[in-house]
């Protein structure tokens, strides 16, 4: 029974380290992207270098921390819902 809880425990903290680093990552495209818009709307010129940088560094943050959350959902212990109700040999 300890191994269970153990891996109950262990599954709950993924979950919410996953939807946390969800998150984050939506917020931080989020921000980026309102950052950007604010400043294509001031630049009179080289708007193509401005759109460049801002999406590189959009996709940089965002994409680590969906990569690291995508890790995390990986390696979280799989529950067996139907553990109990499988005979014992």
């Amino acid at each position: 029974m300890a191994a269970r809880t153990c891996t109950v425990a262990l599954g709950t903290i993924a979950f919410f380290a996953t939807t946390g680093l969800l998150a984050c990552a939506l917020a931080a495209i989020g921000v980026n992207v309102y950052l950007l818009v604010r400043l294509l709307s001031r630049v009179e010129e080289t708007k193509s270098e401005v759109l460049g940088s801002g999406l590189r560094s959009t996709v940089y943050e965002g994409g680590t921390l969906l990569a690291v959350a995508a890790v995390i959902y990986l390696l979280a212990p799989r529950t067996d819902a139907h553990a109990e109700d499988r005979p014992t040999r």
